[in-house]
């Protein structure tokens, strides 16, 4: 399919760096060799314990993590003039240490521009610790300038997708038609994987549709509708609705088979229901009704529905397939004991077999004890 960088990504401004952050790139380019530490706010949601980042912070009415929301630490190590090393906390408090400058606290803006100009002229490991360590500034809209280096070739591919990732999980609803713009472009496949990925990061409903959108397009490659239908299975239960409708559209098997499996992410008892249609339907395919089954036996709903499915089955690969299915719940009693039942009385032996296999697997006392009594 053809494709060509749509304009909306034009509109976003070249990396440009401050008179600031260049004196803090003078000053910093000034050491030779050893350890510099600089401290900057971090944006709302950031905080850590100093070891551990994370970037969202619990709404729970009732309770509070013990995680400090800021600031951003970063230690620069040079060596022969060049930044080596980049760590980044948040949280904590710094150790003495006797070969290191301290910055002290430096201006949010300042340290993410800095930061941001650092990864174009650093190795593909530092540019990426750099980005990372921008990202977590106080600093609005930065997900601008990620974008712009998301497009920028002059960076590596391994910093252009972690800019992708960035301006995901940074940007309001206004990015997420650049982001739709990156994906139709003619660039790395990589770069669009990741750019669908940013999106799925997206909450809003636009985002919902953008990935719709490319989940139904037969022109698009395959693994690019993969990724769509995999993050669609992520959210919330109207895409799993989506996604029930969407498979009886399409004719792939394999992108079929990502459907299942991401309706049986998070699954309703809806995605229950339609997961056993699947697994009986004599109109699936065997690969298919397996798939349908496995993931059906992975959720947490009660076990009825797949028990009752063996007696009405009249093929063996599917039997096997459930006897495989019962086995990964050998802790729930309704399996174990279907198991049960399959070892002692089904008339197949090569089920029966496959049975006594699967329960010798366990440790579980009653499997034991049944055993035992079986080669009595």
């Amino acid at each position: 399919m053809k494709r060509q960088i749509l304009g909306l990504v034009a509109v976003l401004p070249a990396i440009s760096v401050g008179t600031a952050a260049q004196n803090l790139a003078t000053s910093l380019n000034r050491i030779e060799d050893g350890f510099v530490r600089m401290s900057f706010a971090a944006r709302e949601g950031v905080c850590g314990n100093g070891g551990g980042i994370t970037t969202w912070r619990t709404n729970d009415a009732h309770w509070e993590p013990d995680c400090e929301p800021g600031p951003v630490r970063v230690v620069i190590e040079r060596r022969a003039g060049d930044v080596e090393d980049i760590d980044t906390h948040v949280g904590g408090r710094w150790r003495e240490h006797a070969d290191v400058i301290d910055l002290g606290e430096v201006p949010a803006q300042e340290a993410a521009e800095y930061l941001i100009s650092l990864a174009r002229h650093s190795d593909e490991d530092v540019a990426k610790d750099a980005v990372g360590a921008a990202a977590l500034a106080d600093v609005p809209r930065l997900w601008t300038d990620m974008m712009a280096m998301a497009r920028d070739e002059s960076f590596g591919l391994a910093v252009r997708k972690t800019a992708l990732f960035w301006s995901g999980h940074l940007g309001d609803e206004s990015v997420v038609g650049m982001l739709v713009g990156f994906i139709r472009a003619d660039v790395h496949p990589d770069l669009r994987e990741s750019a669908v990925f940013a999106l799925s990061q997206q909450g809003s409903e636009s985002a919902a549709s953008a990935l719709q959108d490319i989940a139904e397009d037969s022109g698009e490659v395959s693994t690019l509708r993969e990724r769509a239908i995999f993050w669609l299975g992520q959210r919330r239960t109207e895409s799993h609705e989506y996604l029930r409708e969407l498979y009886q559209s399409i004719g792939d098997p394999e992108l079929k088979e990502r459907i299942i499996f991401a309706v049986s992410q998070r699954a309703t008892d809806e995605d229950w229901e339609w997961l056993i249609e699947r697994a009986a339907s004599g109109s699936e395919s065997i690969e298919l009704r397996k798939k349908a089954m496995f993931w059906a036996g992975q959720s947490r709903h009660e076990m009825s529905d797949l028990i009752d499915l063996y007696d009405r089955l009249e093929s063996r690969e599917l039997k096997e397939n459930l006897v495989f299915v019962y086995s990964q719940r050998r802790h729930d009693d309704a399996a174990l004991d279907k198991l049960f039942e399959i070892a002692r009385q089904e008339g197949d032996t090569q089920l029966r077999g496959k049975a006594i296999f699967w329960l010798g697997q366990s440790r579980d006392p009653r499997v034991i004890q049944f055993l035992a009594e079986l080669i009595g």
